[in-house]
C-alpha cells in the first residue's frame, strides 16, 4: 500500500516539477505574465500559467490511470504485477471511469477559463456561467452528489453551490504565494487518508495525485 501511495504521490509530483518548470520558461519569454499595479503587490512580473502544469499533472495521471484499469478489467488476464489491493478494488475503479471522464472535462473547461482570463481579464458573469455550467453537469447528469441522503433536487442544489463556493475560495486565496495550492495540498492529503481508512481506494488515489501535483508545483509557488 505504501509503495501505491508514493507512485500516486511521486509520479504527478515529478510531471507537475517538470511541467511548471518549462511552462514558467515559456511565459517569461513570451510575456505571458502578471505584472505589477494596481492592487497587486508584487514587485516583479510573475510568469502565468501554472494551471497548465497543475491539469496535465493531476488530470492527466488520473484520466490515464482510469482508463488503465478499465482496459485491465476488461481483458482476459490481470497484471501479476497489479498489488492485491488494487486487483481486489479493480472493478470498481473501472467503473467510475465515466465519473472520472466527467470530472477531467469540468476540470479542462475551467481550466480554458482561467487560461482565457489570464490572457483577457474576463468579467465575473462569464466565469461563474461557466462555473455553474459545471457544477450543474457534474451534480445532474454524471450524479456525483453532496449529502446523498436529501432528496434529489436538494442534493444537487446543494453540490452545484458547494463547487461554486469551493472554486471561487481558492480563487480568493490565491492572493500570495503557496496559500492557495498549500491549503488544497492539505485538504487533499486529509481526503486520502479518511477516505483509505474507510477502506476505499479510488477516492484516495485520487487525492494523492492531487497531493503530488500541488507540491511540484510548490516547487517554485513558496515565497521566494
Amino acid at each position: 500500500m505504501l509503495w501505491l501511495v508514493l507512485i500516486a504521490v511521486g509520479g504527478p509530483f515529478l510531471v507537475s516539477l517538470a511541467a511548471t518548470f518549462g511552462v514558467r520558461a515559456w511565459a517569461r519569454r513570451a510575456e505571458f505574465v502578471d505584472r505589477p499595479g494596481g492592487h497587486k503587490r508584487h514587485e516583479v512580473p510573475v510568469a502565468l500559467g501554472g494551471g497548465v502544469a497543475l491539469f496535465a499533472s493531476i488530470c492527466g495521471p488520473i484520466f490515464l490511470g482510469t482508463i488503465l484499469a478499465w482496459v485491465v478489467h476488461g481483458g482476459d488476464t490481470r497484471p501479476e504485477w497489479l498489488p492485491g489491493i488494487v486487483q481486489t478494488h479493480l472493478a470498481g475503479i473501472a467503473s467510475k471511469l465515466p465519473a472520472a471522464l466527467a470530472i477531467v472535462g469540468g476540470a479542462f473547461v475551467l481550466h480554458v477559463v482561467g487560461l482565457i482570463d489570464d490572457c483577457r481579464p474576463l468579467g465575473p458573469a462569464p466565469k461563474f456561467i461557466a462555473q455553474f455550467a459545471v457544477a450543474v453537469f457534474i451534480a445532474g447528469p454524471v450524479g456525483i452528489r453532496a449529502v446523498e441522503a436529501l432528496p434529489a433536487p436538494l442534493s444537487i442544489t446543494v453540490t452545484v453551490l458547494w463547487i461554486v463556493l469551493i472554486t471561487n475560495a481558492f480563487n480568493f486565496l490565491d492572493n500570495m504565494d503557496g496559500l492557495s495550492a498549500g491549503v488544497a495540498a492539505i485538504a487533499a492529503a486529509i481526503f486520502a487518508v479518511t477516505a483509505a481508512r474507510s477502506g476505499q481506494v479510488f477516492v484516495p488515489a485520487m487525492s494523492c495525485v492531487v497531493v503530488g501535483g500541488l507540491l511540484g508545483f510548490l516547487v517554485y509557488n513558496f515565497s521566494p
